[in-house]
């Protein structure tokens, strides 16, 4: 049991549609079961509710479990992409991808992209711009259709409800334990915008899941 590098990945999905899965609350309205037949790279804890092809993660628990339930793992070499935090030493077999320091908050560094690296992803304060750098470069989707990653609160909820914790509800300056709130929302939001940009040049559509009807939101409220 050990360690594969990504490079052997490189290209194998090549052409295809590839949905990647946040943590956000538009996921309330899908059903599990519409993610079945599609190749999805699924972040952090996230993979523990929703139908899984990658569970891709940056940070050590939620990498082991998903290795315990029997997922394909793509994970960091270092815990939270911080060499302060110690190696990834996963028990099982799973996917490594290498990475430059977590930069500060609000920075990514874009070199493993702009040098096109087999074994190395982007790194930025957030899983899902390294998880759209793996599905878009490395695996050669030419597609990307990000679910659940709202950059914002939808219904007064950053997270879907089941989410780590069964019935959290966020506030602008307050988060229940265990969710993704207000912060780390909106420091995602222009790394998501670099990483998008970067791979829209190499010809990759980049857009998102809307669950409702059409951009009325059927009633529902979002805020940035």
């Amino acid at each position: 049991m050990s360690s594969t590098n990504i490079s052997i990945l490189r290209d194998s999905r090549e052409g295809e549609t590839i949905w990647i899965l946040g943590s956000g609350a538009t996921l309330d309205l899908v059903p599990p079961s519409f993610f079945s037949d599609k190749v999805t790279v699924v972040v952090n804890e996230v993979a523990r509710d929703f139908p899984t092809t990658y569970a891709f993660a940056h940070h050590r628990e939620p990498a082991q479990e998903a290795i315990d339930r029997g997922q394909t793992v793509v994970a960091s070499e270092y815990c939270r992409c911080d060499r302060n935090d110690g190696l990834n030493a996963l028990v099982g077999d799973w996917y490594q991808y290498r990475h430059p320091q977590q930069p500060p908050v609000l920075e990514m560094d874009m070199g493993p992209f702009q040098r096109d690296l087999d074994d190395t992803l982007v790194v930025g304060s957030n899983t899902v711009t390294s998880a759209m750098d793996f599905a878009g470069r490395i695996l050669g989707a030419s597609a990307l259709v990000l679910c659940g990653v709202d950059s914002g609160s939808f219904d007064g909820r950053w997270n879907y409800k089941r989410y780590n914790d069964p019935t959290p509800i966020f506030s602008a300056d307050k988060q229940t334990q265990g969710g993704t709130g207000y912060p780390h929302v909106r420091a995602q939001v222009a790394l998501i915008a670099t990483v998008t940009k970067a791979l829209r040049m190499r010809g990759v559509f980049v857009g998102s899941l809307n669950p409702t009807v059409d951009l009325g939101l059927e009633g529902h409220s979002y805020a940035r």
